[in-house]
């Protein structure tokens, strides 16, 4: 079995399990994303000499129904480079509910990779009430790489004025 579909299934099954005897597929599941800009960046680690290259990838998404609640589950990959400190790395992001009436439902986590790992795949779940019944593809599920202020500075400098 290819090890993408596996992972697709592994999330679908998670999701049911973990949703209760309610939980079934869902007819749709919101845009899963990485933020364009804030899913490579290099952030600071304790222990590192300097900036650690650390990107974020999302893998699988799956989505199941539970009751009014719509149960959205993600394989995310979050990968570090060179300067890698030798010990246990926390790797701070944030994901949010965008909508066509704004963003929403922020929340912050961190992932964490094992010491003498270069990254970790990690299976993230979020539940959000009343959402099943909304078919609403511009409903989209962000996450980013949470910035340190310095790097939110230069982000700010690089972007072109309004």
């Amino acid at each position: 079995m290819d090890p993408r579909r596996g992972a697709a299934l592994a999330v679908a099954l998670a999701l049911a399990a973990c949703g209760g005897s309610g939980a079934e597929e869902a007819l749709w599941c919101p845009n899963v994303e990485a933020v364009a800009g804030l899913d490579r960046l290099a952030l600071p680690y304790p222990g590192a000499a300097e900036r650690v290259p650390t990107r974020l990838d999302i893998l699988e998404t799956a989505c199941v129904v539970d009751d009014d609640d719509l149960l959205v589950g993600s394989v995310v990959a979050i990968r570090l480079g060179e300067g890698k400190p030798a010990g246990e790395v926390r790797v701070p992001y944030t994901v949010v509910l965008d909508t066509p009436e704004g963003p929403g439902d922020a929340r912050n986590d961190v992932a964490v990779v094992p010491a003498g790992a270069i990254g970790t795949t990690a299976y993230l779940e979020h539940r959000f009430a009343g959402l099943a019944e909304r078919d609403d593809v511009a409903v989209r599920l962000l996450y980013a790489l949470v910035a340190d202020d310095d790097t939110r500075a230069e982000l700010a400098r690089q972007r072109p004025p309004p």
